[in-house]
């Protein structure tokens, strides 16, 4: 079942899924590392940051949100790794009475992480009531670094231009700035 183009997984167990999930405490990297050693495909949004340390200013690659963790694996999978990491849990959404894990579509999650992932610059996160795309138009990048990635053109709050964001179900979003030119518009 797919709601506002997040699918919501309901009893199916063999395929594959992006789930968002959360970490409690920051330990989202100490997740990653289990999940990982496990064989699991596991992302965790990050971006370089200035620390000053003992009056020493530092570049270190930190995660965007301390708490937020995206695997991609069965739902048996998932299931039995957490019996393992009691401080990993799933991030849901109400459906006819029932918390249902929150499932990221493949193409949105394959989209989000080309951007997260980039060298670029001038990538930014935005989380919360920044991630509404009420006035954004809907469009893919056919040129540049980014081409085949949909998502949205629009104004970010605190930014001069318009940006190419995707946005994953107001949890995360990422922009990054695109010339008009490398995109069109999808109906």
């Amino acid at each position: 079942m797919e709601k506002n183009g997040i699918l919501q997984l309901s009893g199916c167990t063999s395929s594959s899924y992006w789930f968002a999930m959360r970490a409690t405490y920051g330990r989202n990297i100490k997740a990653k590392s289990i999940l990982e050693e496990k064989g699991i495909e596991v992302f965790v949004p990050m971006q370089y940051t200035i620390v000053v340390r003992n009056g020493k200013r530092k570049k270190l690659l930190m995660p965007v949100i301390k708490d937020l963790i995206f695997v991609h694996t069965t739902k048996a999978s998932i299931q039995s790794a957490k019996a393992d990491i009691p401080f990993l849990y799933y991030i849901t959404r109400p459906s006819q009475g029932k918390n249902i894990p929150l499932i990221v579509p493949d193409y949105q999650m394959k989209c989000f992480c080309d951007i997260a992932s980039s060298d670029n610059d001038d990538v930014l996160f935005l989380v919360g009531d920044d991630c509404s795309i009420e006035k954004g138009a809907r469009v893919r990048v056919v040129e540049g670094q980014f081409v085949g990635n949909e998502g949205y053109f629009m104004r970010v709050k605190g930014m001069r231009n318009r940006r190419f964001v995707v946005v994953l179900d107001n949890i995360i979003a990422v922009s990054v700035e695109i010339p008009s030119q490398f995109v069109e518009f999808i109906k």
